[in-house]
């Protein structure tokens, strides 16, 4: 239980501050993206407005240098530009004097293509962050922008951005292993830790298992002198009403203690012999033993098992984990009602056991809590059927021990304990 414990807290904990981490360095690269984005949108808008230049003289205009965030080197470094296409999109005039790397025809081309993006999107204005939109050429990134038509002609100033993105892609690569290195030192630093963590909640649950240990030692010996002292007074009187209610008592007194022992021995894992055995022949044991009380009650037992299911489990808790489930479907299933079994394999580590009853008052449990300590579906405690709330319980534990998953299901009337996951 402790080992499983702080799996759980050290995944919980793990994936709570990649969870963080995720958005934080999510929201700076969105950000950073975000400002560069502007930072283009703002010079190639201002290019735009000037006709497809760059004033020469922009260095002595202080506020505009301040508002596109330039100053007098990165001014000097802006590679960019302009084509001129009419109506139809067919370039009539460019401008290539403050780039080298670009050749009219490669300019043509993709003064076609921005002119064909913009006709199937029609998303551009002036003032909408869409405008800047981004094409490759000769393995570098420009960003283009098409200003408003005027007099039967367009302007498209394009804008090597590759810097820009360049660095985007060096924050995304720095922030991804940045993550990655505080997830594993958080991971480290948790594991080493849970344990003093956690250690009230161990300590407590130790505590826990070492009373139900004790008490149920100290149980015991009131319980015998109980049963013997009635024995003798039946050998000596006669059996009767009275005699017969201690008795009972002192059976389901005893039955509470075996469990509430058979739970911390469980949990404490100990002597538990696993090998490969055979499912289906378990069950189908169990199951047979089972037919008689069905019988009494006039009910329908039926089973559907696959042939030579294996599984790794004790012999011991397997029969244990069965005997809890049949039980407990012969006790709240409906009169003259059915109880169905079924052993599958859906897979190599995934073999499945069913055990399901009519019940039509399933509506009123909730299924979240049936694998509860003392929960009992019954609230009103009718003792017409026996039973400590926490056979269930065990059930749960035995299955969680061997990493299976235990779950119930009530629908159209029939209340459904399904094991899956169980490995071979």
């Amino acid at each position: 239980m402790v080992k499983s414990l702080q799996r759980k807290f050290i995944v919980i904990a793990t994936c709570c501050a990649a969870v963080i981490l995720l958005a934080v360095l999510g929201l700076i690269n969105i950000m950073y993206i975000r400002q560069s984005n502007n930072e283009i949108q703002a010079v190639m808008s201002y290019i735009s407005k000037n006709h497809g230049q760059l004033p020469a003289n922009i260095k002595a205009d202080k506020q505009t240098m301040n508002r596109l965030q330039l100053t007098d080197e990165s001014s000097s470094q802006i590679r960019y530009f302009s084509v001129f296409v009419n109506k139809n999109g067919k370039p009539i005039r460019y401008d290539l004097s403050h780039i080298t790397a670009i050749e009219e025809s490669t300019a043509k081309k993709m003064a076609k293509a921005a002119f064909k993006n913009q006709n199937q999107s029609r998303v551009f204005s002036d003032n909408s962050l869409n405008q800047l939109k981004r094409l490759r050429q000769n393995k570098m990134s420009f960003a283009y922008y098409l200003g408003q038509p005027q007099d039967n002609s367009q302007l498209i100033v394009f804008m090597d951005v590759t810097y820009f993105d360049n660095s985007n892609h060096e924050i995304l690569r720095f922030s991804i292993m940045f993550g990655l290195f505080c997830l594993i030192c958080f991971f480290v630093v948790v594991t080493l830790f849970s344990r003093r963590v956690l250690h009230p909640i161990i300590e407590n649950a130790e505590k826990q298992k070492r009373f139900i240990t004790n008490a149920g030692h100290e149980l015991k010996t009131p319980l015998s002198v109980i049963s013997a002292n009635t024995e003798v007074m039946e050998a000596l009187n006669g059996e009767n009403e009275w005699t017969k209610s201690t008795m009972k008592q002192v059976d389901r007194m005893n039955n509470l203690v075996n469990n509430l022992m058979a739970i911390s021995r469980l949990e404490e894992q100990q002597n538990l012999q696993i090998s490969t055995i055979d499912l289906s022949q378990i069950t189908s044991d169990v199951a047979s033993e089972y037919r008689s009380a069905a019988i009494q009650k006039n009910l329908t037992l039926s089973t559907t098992i696959q042939e030579h299911v294996k599984v790794k489990a004790e012999k011991e808790t397997l029969e244990e984990l069965l005997n809890i489930l049949l039980d407990n479907a012969v006790k709240y299933c409906d009169p003259n009602g059915t109880i169905t079994v079924r052993v599958a394999s859906k897979g190599f580590n995934n073999k499945m056991l069913s055990v399901s009853n009519t019940y039509k008052n399933g509506d009123q449990v909730d299924t979240s809590k049936l694998f509860e300590r003392f929960y009992r579906g019954d609230t009103s405690h009718n003792n017409k059927i026996a039973g400590s709330g926490i056979g269930l319980s065990m059930a749960k534990g035995i299955a969680e021990f061997y990493n299976a998953q235990i779950k119930a299901d009530w629908a159209d009337g029939i209340m459904t304990m399904t094991l899956s996951n169980f490995k071979s």
